[in-house]
């Protein structure tokens, strides 16, 4: 009999094609991780596991609505 089909929201493929949902989660792992401390985007996609430029992406994103601050060291959460 016909199963149910289960998708990984949370999974990011190495392609780097993020659907809303998937990018949506992704940037609240990145602010749950930028509310600890500051990391530069390699930091942010080394912890995740997440390749750099999608980082670099959901990253600008969110500096262009001033959810983050890019400083010297690295990005750092504006709350």
């Amino acid at each position: 009999m016909g199963g149910i089909r289960k998708h990984k929201e949370n999974y990011i493929p190495l392609t780097g094609i993020l659907s809303r949902s998937q990018k949506n989660l992704a940037q609240e792992a990145i602010v749950w991780l930028l509310s600890k401390r500051m990391h530069t985007l390699a930091g942010i996609a080394e912890h995740f596991g997440m390749p750099l430029e999608v980082v670099a992406g959901i990253v600008n994103e969110m500096e262009k609505r001033g959810r983050v601050c890019k400083e010297e060291q690295g990005f750092k959460l504006l709350r």
